[in-house]
C-alpha cells in the first residue's frame, strides 16, 4: 500500500509546482493552497522510504529543518506583511541551521581539503558582498537578518563541498546537495531582487518558486541515497 501510494507523489509534487507557477503568472490567488503543499509531499516522501526517522539523530534533524521551512513558506504568503516576512526568515535560518548539522554530521569530524574550503569560503564571502552591497539600500531594518542567514548558508555550503572528497558520499552531494544548494542561492537572490527592487511582482517570483521546489527535492533524494537506499 505504502509503495502504490509514494510513487505518486513526486508526480503531484512537479504538478503542484507547475500549477504554483501558473497561478504566479496570471496573478492567482490560488497559490495560498498549492504552495503550501510541496514540502509536505517531500515530507511524506521521505517518510514512506524511511523505515526508522529517529536513527541516526542527525537524519531526525534533517526532518526538523524540512518541517520549519514549511512553517517558513506559509508564512512568506503574507511577503508584504513585515512581521510575517521577519518570521519566515528567522524559520529559514534555523532550517538551513538543521541541514548544516546533518551535513555536519556526515563529515565526522574531517576537513578534507583546507585550503580547497578555504578558496570557496573567501569566493562565497566575496559573492556574499557583492549581493549585499548592491541590495543593502533596499533592506533597511532586515539587513542584519539577512546577514545572519546568508552566513548561515555559506556555513551549510562548506560542510557539503568538504563532503565532496568522502569516499561514501562524494557522488551523492556532487548528484544532489551541490546543485541544490546553488539553486536555493539564485533562490534567494531571485527572490530578494524581485520583493525589494520589483515590488514583489507575481511572476518574478516564478524562477524563485522553481529553484526552490528543485532545492528541497535535491536534499530529499539526497538524504533518501545516503541513509535509505545505498
Amino acid at each position: 500500500m505504502e509503495k502504490n501510494v509514494g510513487k505518486y507523489i513526486l508526480p503531484v509534487f512537479w504538478l503542484l509546482v507547475l500549477l504554483d507557477c501558473i497561478f504566479l503568472y496570471f496573478d492567482l490567488p490560488y497559490i495560498v493552497i498549492t504552495e503550501p503543499l510541496l514540502v509536505p509531499l517531500l515530507l511524506f516522501y521521505l517518510f514512506l522510504n524511511d523505515d526508522d526517522i529517529s536513527n541516526p539523530i542527525s537524519k531526525l534533524i534533517f526532518y526538523i529543518g524540512l518541517i520549519f521551512s514549511f512553517f517558513g513558506d506559509v508564512l512568506q504568503l503574507v511577503v508584504t506583511n513585515g512581521f510575517f516576512f521577519s518570521s519566515s526568515l528567522s524559520t529559514f535560518i534555523i532550517m538551513i541551521i538543521c541541514y548544516s548539522v546533518f551535513f555536519k554530521s556526515l563529515m565526522k569530524g574531517k576537513i578534507y581539503k583546507p585550503f580547497f574550503l578555504l578558496s570557496v569560503f573567501i569566493i562565497l564571502l566575496l559573492i556574499a558582498y557583492w549581493f549585499l552591497s548592491i541590495m543593502s539600500a533596499d533592506f533597511g531594518d532586515y539587513l542584519i537578518p539577512f546577514i545572519i542567514y546568508i552566513s548561515c548558508l555559506i556555513i551549510m555550503f562548506i560542510f557539503i563541498i568538504n563532503l565532496t572528497s568522502h569516499p561514501l558520499y562524494s557522488k551523492i552531494v556532487l548528484r544532489y546537495f551541490i546543485p541544490g544548494t546553488i539553486l536555493l542561492i539564485i533562490q534567494n537572490m531571485a527572490f530578494t531582487v524581485n520583493l525589494f527592487r520589483f515590488n514583489g511582482q507575481s511572476k518574478g517570483f516564478i524562477i524563485s518558486l522553481l529553484c526552490y521546489a528543485l532545492f528541497q527535492f535535491f536534499m530529499v533524494k539526497g538524504v533518501i541515497k545516503i541513509y535509505i537506499k545505498k
